[in-house]
């Protein structure tokens, strides 16, 4: 508690700190009261990793207590207690709202529902260079309007426009030497 005492927090931090030393709900309605804590039984999703001694994954959290420095490596010690006093939360994700609560500012972000994935036209045109969505003659928008699967269709597709419905064989690999002139 010393230590929590002589630390400089920022205003908004104070109050959730207190709350969280002293098993305290901070906000809402039921601020003040206690936190309602069930213990229970370790159940199966508690596993032991036997190759690494002091490690254990249990409800979604790793456990590596195996840590440790000594008491002469300054670094590593301040490294260490760094690590096990961050907090939970970064400080830049918290802010206030107009009646003074402090939220999480990455929750109060609406969502795009705007899909981040490349459509595989794109996807063609930035592997490949080949451009299904525009015609290469007009520069017009070209509109997919199926998919053709079947083997044969696809052959008598092909056999139709004169071009090869087999794929040309592949080469055998040659062995390249630098040292032999070409």
């Amino acid at each position: 508690m010393s230590y929590l005492a002589e630390m400089e927090t920022d205003a908004a931090l104070a109050p959730l700190q207190s709350a969280a030393c002293t098993y305290r709900i901070a906000l809402g309605r039921r601020a003040g009261q206690k936190v309602l804590t069930l213990k229970t039984a370790p159940t199966q999703n508690v596993q032991l990793q036997p190759d690494k001694k002091y490690c254990v994954n249990a409800h979604g959290f790793s456990l590596h207590a195996g840590v440790r420095c000594a008491m002469s490596q300054r670094k590593e010690l301040e490294h260490l207690c760094r690590y096990i006093t961050r907090p939970a939360i970064a400080n830049e994700q918290l802010t206030r709202n107009a009646a003074g609560q402090v939220v999480n500012a990455s929750d109060a972000v609406p969502h795009s529902s705007a899909s981040v994935r490349i459509s595989w036209a794109r996807l063609l045109k930035r592997v490949f260079d080949i451009d299904i969505e525009h015609c290469p003659h007009c520069g017009g928008a070209l509109k997919i309007i199926a998919a053709i699967l079947e083997k044969a269709a696809i052959t008598k597709i092909l056999d139709h426009l004169g071009l090869p419905a087999r794929a040309p064989p592949r080469a055998s690999a040659q062995i390249f030497n630098p040292f032999e002139p070409t």
